[in-house]
């Protein structure tokens, strides 16, 4: 909520069956504090996200995702859901919290495509935090896009 109050345009998602959940929420703790009307919108793993975040009008600079590896039939759907959201420049503050060796998987999935830094291991808790961003991409011809 800190974002909200230092002036940032925030956007906050979640499933659309939960959406007024979050509505509620969100207008509960950052009415008359912030500058800019936080957006929220759904958000379901890989599905319609041009139509929801269009890459011509959506940029982030930064995008928070707090133990979001949970659904292991839709890791793929995330992984791809990542990809749309960010552009060159865009960092992820990634906060995960290990459970089964699919976890693992998909952390060596996401190293496909994007650098990740560890910034902060808690072992107690099976817990890690990381820092992301999208590796360079490659044209057709093999320069950088």
């Amino acid at each position: 909520l800190v974002f909200f109050s230092l002036g940032a345009k925030v956007t906050s998602t979640d499933l659309p069956e939960v959406l007024s959940n979050l509505q509620y929420n969100v207008l509960r703790n950052t009415r008359g504090s912030c500058r800019h009307a936080p957006r929220v919108t759904e958000l379901s793993w890989g599905k319609e996200l041009e139509q929801h975040f269009p890459r011509a009008a959506c940029h982030y600079d930064y995008v928070f995702a707090a133990d979001v590896v949970y659904c292991h039939p839709y890791l793929a759907e995330l992984l791809d859901t990542f990809d749309h959201l960010c552009q060159d420049g865009t960092e992820i503050l990634w906060a995960m919290r290990f459970r089964l060796d699919r976890e693992n998987q998909f952390v060596e999935r996401f190293q496909t495509r994007f650098h990740l830094d560890e910034l902060y291991d808690l072992p107690s808790l099976s817990i890690k935090l990381y820092r992301a961003s999208r590796k360079e991409t490659k044209t057709r011809s093999g320069e950088a896009a």
